[in-house]
C-alpha cells in the first residue's frame, strides 16, 4: 500500500510515502483509492472537498469523512 498525506507541516513520518501541499490537493485526490478526512473543521478546512475535488477523484475512490467539531 502506498500512503499519501497532506499536512500544514510535513514531519517526515516514516509511514508516509509522499506528502502533498494544500495547493496539490486535486493531484493527491487523483492518485488516491481511499481518501480519509481526519481534520478539525476550521475556517481553513471547511469545504475542503468541493465539486472540483470530487471531480478530481477516481470514480472508484472512497471518501471517508471523519469530521471533528
Amino acid at each position: 500500500m502506498k500512503v499519501l498525506g497532506m499536512a500544514r507541516t510535513s514531519s517526515g513520518n516514516p509511514h508516509m510515502d509522499r506528502y502533498f501541499h494544500r495547493n496539490e490537493l486535486n493531484a493527491a485526490l487523483a492518485e488516491a483509492d481511499v481518501v480519509a478526512l481526519c481534520l478539525p473543521i476550521t475556517s481553513d478546512t471547511e469545504g475542503i472537498i468541493d465539486a472540483a475535488a470530487l471531480a478530481a477523484m477516481k470514480p472508484t475512490a472512497y471518501l471517508i469523512n471523519g469530521e471533528e467539531r
